[in-house]
């Protein structure tokens, strides 16, 4: 478009300053468009975690699940920016369970957090006794 509005005053006034123009204006323009995407994109080179208001309410969620005493830790990463790893330390409210009720209560919590965030591709859990310090 740039391109095409320099040429055309070119050709119409006969000054080919116009195109000069143009193409300085095209320079610049992709000099913004390459500032602004290496500053977006910087963020998920280095793999940063949630805001801290989506982690509150991930921790919500598996808190808040029949089976849980608590989170003691929640950890999580951008693997991509529609892909994140959520990592969660759970103290279980009763820690004789069964593999298999902790492997149902593991796919609950990840069904309840896929729901609500499509982008957690990625749910570990680690079952922990509650008498572990909070780190």
């Amino acid at each position: 478009m740039i391109a095409a509005i320099g040429v055309t005053l070119a050709v119409v006034t006969g000054h080919h300053v116009w195109d000069g123009m143009a193409s300085i204006a095209i320079g610049l323009l992709l000099i913004v468009v390459a500032f602004t995407l290496g500053r977006d994109n910087k963020a998920m080179l280095i793999g940063r975690a949630l805001p801290d208001d989506v982690q509150r309410q991930i921790r919500g969620i598996i808190d808040d699940t029949p089976g849980i005493e608590g989170v003691l830790e929640l950890l999580s990463l951008r693997l991509a920016p529609d892909q994140v790893l959520v990592v969660a330390t759970v103290d279980l409210a009763d820690m004789r369970t069964t593999g298999s009720a902790i492997e149902q209560l593991a796919e609950r919590i990840d069904a309840d957090v896929r729901r609500e965030y499509p982008m957690v591709r990625h749910l570990y859990l680690d079952p922990t006794p509650g008498d572990r310090v909070q780190s």
